[in-house]
């Protein structure tokens, strides 16, 4: 089975390879997880992500945690299913702002 590294340092999501970081507030696995995939990374090569050396969740594959997001709501985070978003704004939801 093939695993990426991810490494979490605050709110910096980072993998070497491809090299890609993610920076900002929200799902960074997740919207990495879609950055892989849009860089031709295999949706079966699971994700060992750490934070300090520490493993933080399960390994699952890129698919799973691309097709989630985060809703937070009342200091609460749940992982649910992502939706494509389209419209005003998509530019700017994908960072292109």
């Amino acid at each position: 089975m093939q695993t990426l590294d991810i490494v979490l340092d605050g709110a910096t999501a980072t993998c070497r390879d491809p090299e890609i970081v993610v920076d900002g507030y929200g799902p960074i696995i997740c919207q990495m997880a879609r950055k892989l995939i849009e860089a031709g990374v295999d949706p079966a090569t699971s994700l060992d992500i750490r934070r300090g050396g520490t493993l933080c969740f399960d390994l699952l594959p890129v698919s799973k945690w691309a097709a989630l997001t985060v809703w937070e709501q009342n200091s609460e985070a749940t992982f649910v299913p992502f939706i494509p978003f389209s419209g005003i704004g998509q530019d700017a939801v994908r960072g292109h702002a």
